[in-house]
């Protein structure tokens, strides 16, 4: 089972890098070979999961083959409207037009929080309940100020939202711990959200 944990979070460690060479690089493909030196596969294990890692973002339409064994980043079809999320994490975007809404799982929601005004990219394949999308950015926020319990110790201190539908915790500077007990009911503001905890 730990091993199999460790190999998920290379995979993911791997997609978070892949992704976001290839947006710095706007519009320039990689090559496998330089992909392996941003991930730093050196050995074969890594890059043959890391070529997996690849294979599956090319399948799930995130990225696209150009030339010989290069990538590139998909160009899709985006649309702009409100996404609202379940306590299960998941989110449902919808937008003036649509007949139904479209549903984006928990994994693809991005920085987005629920009743944030967002664009969304759709995927290329449809889920058995519809249409199936992922965040691209948040155009803005419906709130930036949440009410939950602290909870500390003596490496972080963090707040838990009472929203349900929020699935997010909020780490707090280290200049505030001294200020808070664990358990302390607070109002805190969010100031940073960094691509490093994003997945995609």
């Amino acid at each position: 089972m730990a091993r199999k944990d460790k190999r998920k979070k290379t995979k993911e460690k791997f997609s978070r890098i892949v992704m976001s060479s290839l947006r710095s690089d706007t519009g320039v493909p990689l090559s496998f070979t330089e992909l392996c030196e941003r991930t730093g596969a050196r050995d074969k294990a890594r890059q043959k999961m890391l070529r997996n890692t690849i294979e599956d973002l090319v399948g799930s339409g995130f990225l696209e083959r150009v030339g010989r064994g290069r990538y590139i980043i998909k160009e899709r079809q985006t649309l702009e409207g409100v996404i609202n999320m379940n306590q299960r994490g998941f989110g449902y975007f919808s937008a003036p037009g649509l007949v139904n809404d479209i549903k984006v799982s928990e994994q693809y929601c991005g920085k987005a929080l629920s009743g944030d005004r967002v664009s969304i990219e759709l995927l290329d394949r449809p889920g058995n309940r519809g249409d199936q999308g992922r965040v691209v950015e948040v155009l803005e926020r419906s709130k930036k100020v949440f009410v939950g319990t602290i909870h500390k110790n003596d490496q972080i201190s963090f707040l838990v939202p009472d929203d349900p539908r929020i699935s997010v915790d909020f780490f707090l500077h280290k200049d505030e711990k001294s200020q808070l007990i664990d358990g302390d009911k607070a109002i805190v503001e969010m100031t940073d959200w960094p691509d490093s905890c994003l997945l995609y």
